[in-house]
């Protein structure tokens, strides 16, 4: 059975199940309906995936079906137009194929390729000037396209090819790949030997499972670049194939451009089953193979794999012609493997710097450029080293008549040991580079200020500041050890307000060591001395604090207070006029209830007819815009016109009532406003607000419609717990007794109920809309 190499991942993270009965192979189930061979041996290995992927074979893969050979009928003398042809006319839609056609002239693929299952191609030696279109091969495994012209590949070639295993490509005249070549397959094995790349990035060799990729004898020299910011532990998290850049030179090893994340001695945690061979060059033992030599021997070796004549620095001047086994078991050695960091190609440093902006800032341009040491254009020209075995980066600046701290450095993993001795410095101001300082020396400057972001150097070991002339401290070099800072023999006036001084100087580790007291510049006593003689007044120094807190809890309760009153503030426009109406009278009006209700909503309608009946039964006048509109005038004007004759307004809430891509809505939120809007004025006595569907507040006019609940001014119809017709009448008080009557007569006070009406509304009334 064929088998789909999308699945292949799948089973690489584990296998399932396994039989050494036949085959010296054990099988592990990816489907129901299909199987995965891998070595037996693959199970002895802690790298079993790239095992797995690595030595299955083609035949295992593809359970033991032969693949039928197809054969080329060349159309034309160019090269671009041919076919193929099955002679033994074997069943397409069943059978594999391979397409084997070396040595020829064949300069496009055949015209009717895409309608054979083609597994292998080898077209080598022939004319090809691109690798083509082959997406419609869908289960193809192998491409070889060796000794051709091709000389670039997209990215977007070998999109949709799940199975694709094998890609050879050597010896064309490939200059340039895009990144992420193989992104959308599972390439495990790929051949771009003896070609002329002058670029190439990480993303096309370093992946988690790749068996071998082959790069060997390249004509030029290559600059490995990482564009993707691939990264070990994170994009890779286990690199365990063979990479072959034999007879090449090459700008670094591509190991070190993935490993930013990761402490060098971490490196062989990622790399355990993968090897690198650098032959046909010499070692430069710098910073670079500073990171790597820290490993164990066999480690090193697997990941810089040399020659054994080729085993001997050729660079810096101090280890040349030192055998590497020498200098990897030399400890004292790896302190010479250094790196001068100068600027590097792309980086325009005259011209850029001056778009930087002052303060903790950087110019985004020049952020990207890793390695800038400072220069003369700086104001303060600087010489920068990278020294792994210290795991530190020294930018030392002194004796330059520098002003200032550089505003850039070069950008390192490494603590920073800043060298600022013998110059111009007076003020410490803030850089954004604080936080990777370790060691700052500004012995030598006569520093009379230091920047409150001093204190964000956490991790700073070393501070020395022996030639100071500071007045006072910045507060928020408490955050930091006092035994950091190295203060020599000047000290700093001891007065009351710099108490909090000397006892920051008391809390400093016990086993601090070499630590310089500060010192009083009046007299020769430190400021810890100076605590126990001080007769200052405690209360008077922490008057100004005191004061600030006495501040800070005032506002924090003002700005408290403005929050509930904001919160709250409906409410209290209720509270306010509920205190009006006590003392208010109001005159009669013509109409006692306005009934605002969805009339399109046949259960609200019945409800607020029944509603109608019994307020009528108890001699209250209704309007219900549906019977008692005027005729001729439009809704707006029937709403406007009534509304200021009521004396209450019942709004009954029922859901959809106030949705906006309504129209009949635009009328329910309107009657909501001016009752609203004429309560706050005084001039309507009293809303009630019932729920229809026990929603709650819903959306529209949410705390509004809180603050009238609260007040007990909305009810919910089918509360069981009260009448809901009693509470009505409880709520509201006499009518208005008009004597006014609308063209209907439903407007007269004196109606006459019959004993069936008043039947109908008690029934009515024991229902659920109580």
């Amino acid at each position: 059975m064929m088998i789909n190499l999308c699945y292949l991942l799948l089973f690489l993270g584990s296998i399932l199940t396994f039989n050494t009965a036949k085959e010296n192979s054990f099988k592990a189930n990816l489907r129901s309906d299909m199987e995965y061979l891998c070595p037996i041996k693959c199970q002895e290995t802690n790298h079993g995936k790239c095992c797995c992927a690595c030595m299955i074979s083609q035949s295992e893969l593809y359970s033991n079906i032969t693949n039928r050979p197809l054969f080329v009928e060349q159309l034309d003398v160019t090269g671009f137009s041919s076919t193929l042809h099955d002679p033994y006319e074997y069943d397409v839609s069943k059978t594999n194929f391979e397409f084997v056609y070396q040595d020829g002239f064949l300069r496009r693929y055949p015209l009717n390729m895409c309608i054979y299952n083609i597994v292998t191609i080898d077209l080598t030696d022939n004319k090809f000037e691109e690798v083509g279109n082959v997406s419609c091969l869908m289960d193809l495994d192998t491409l070889i396209l060796s000794y051709n012209l091709i000389t670039f590949i997209s990215n977007r070639t070998f999109v949709g090819l799940e199975k694709l295993r094998k890609v050879d490509l050597s010896y064309n005249r490939l200059k340039y790949l895009d990144n992420n070549l193989f992104a959308s397959n599972t390439v495990f094995f790929a051949d771009f030997s003896g070609n002329y790349f002058k670029e190439l990035d990480v993303s096309n060799f370093l992946h988690d499972v790749s068996c071998n990729f082959n790069f060997e004898n390249n004509n030029g020299h290559m600059t490995i670049t990482n564009h993707e910011n691939i990264q070990l532990g994170s994009e890779i998290t286990e690199f365990c194939g063979h990479l072959n850049f034999a007879n090449n030179s090459l700008s670094i090893n591509p190991i070190l451009l993935v490993n930013d994340n990761i402490n060098p001695n971490e490196i062989v945690k990622y790399t355990a089953g993968g090897s690198l061979s650098l032959s046909g060059s010499m070692y430069v033992c710098d910073c670079k193979l500073a990171e790597l030599i820290q490993l164990k021997y066999p480690d090193f070796i697997r990941l810089t794999s040399k020659e054994l004549h080729e085993s001997r620095c050729q660079s810096p001047e101090s280890l040349k012609n030192k055998d590497i086994y020498e200098v990897w078991e030399n400890k004292s050695l790896h302190d010479e493997m250094i790196c001068d960091l100068t600027i590097p190609d792309g980086c325009k440093s005259f011209q850029t710097r001056d778009t930087m902006n002052e303060g903790c800032s950087i110019d985004p341009y020049i952020f990207k450029c890793n390695f800038l040491c400072p220069t003369q254009s700086d104001g303060c020209e600087c010489r920068c080293t990278s020294q792994p075995s210290k795991q530190r980066l020294i930018v030392d600046c002194s004796n330059q008549n520098c002003t200032d701290l550089p505003r850039v450095i070069p950008k390192s993993k490494y603590k920073v040991t800043l060298i600022m001795s013998n110059n111009n410095i007076t003020s410490v101001n803030c850089k954004y580079y604080y936080e990777n300082i370790g060691v700052l020396d500004l012995r030598g400057n006569f520093v009379k200020y230091l920047s409150d972001d001093i204190g964000r150097m956490t991790a700073a070991t070393e501070v020395r500041l022996e030639d100071h002339t500071l007045k006072t401290l910045p507060k928020s070099i408490q955050n930091l050890q006092p035994n950091v800072f190295h203060f020599g023999l000047k000290g700093i006036p001891c007065i009351c307000d710099h108490i909090w001084i000397g006892e920051w100087q008391k809390y400093r580790p016990l086993n601090s060591q070499n630590f310089d007291k500060l010192y009083c510049s009046s007299n020769n006593i430190t400021i810890e001395k100076y605590l126990d003689k001080a007769e200052c007044d405690i209360e008077s120094i922490d008057h100004e604090l005191k004061t600030w807190i006495s501040f800070s809890i005032i506002i924090t309760s003002i700005v408290g207070v403005l929050t509930l009153v904001y919160y709250f503030r409906f409410e209290i426009l209720l509270l306010r006029q509920r205190l009006k109406f006590s003392k208010k009278q109001f005159a009669p009006k013509e109409i006692d209830f306005y009934i605002s209700y969805d009339g399109e909503n046949d259960d609200v309608r019945k409800f607020v007819y029944n509603l109608d009946r019994f307020l009528r039964i108890h001699e209250y006048s209704t309007y219900i815009t549906c019977r008692d509109a005027e005729i001729g005038e439009t809704r707006e004007n029937n709403i406007l016109i009534h509304i200021t004759k009521c004396k209450y307004v019942i709004i009954v809430q029922s859901s959809n009532m106030y949705t906006k891509n309504r129209i009949y809505s635009a009328f329910c939120r309107q009657e909501y406003r001016l009752a609203w809007n004429r309560f706050m004025q005084g001039n309507l006595n009293n809303i009630l607000l019932l729920d229809f569907d026990n929603e709650g507040p819903g959306q529209y006019f949410h705390r509004k419609t809180v603050a009238l609940y609260r007040f007990g001014m909305g009810l919910s119809v089918s509360n069981r717990k009260i009448s809901l017709y009693d509470k009505i009448l409880e709520i509201f008080s006499k009518t208005a007794r008009s004597k006014q009557v609308l063209r209907n007569g439903w407007m007269k006070t004196n109606v006459k109920v019959s004993s069936e009406d008043l039947s109908t509304v008690v029934n009515f009334n024991s229902k659920n809309y109580m």
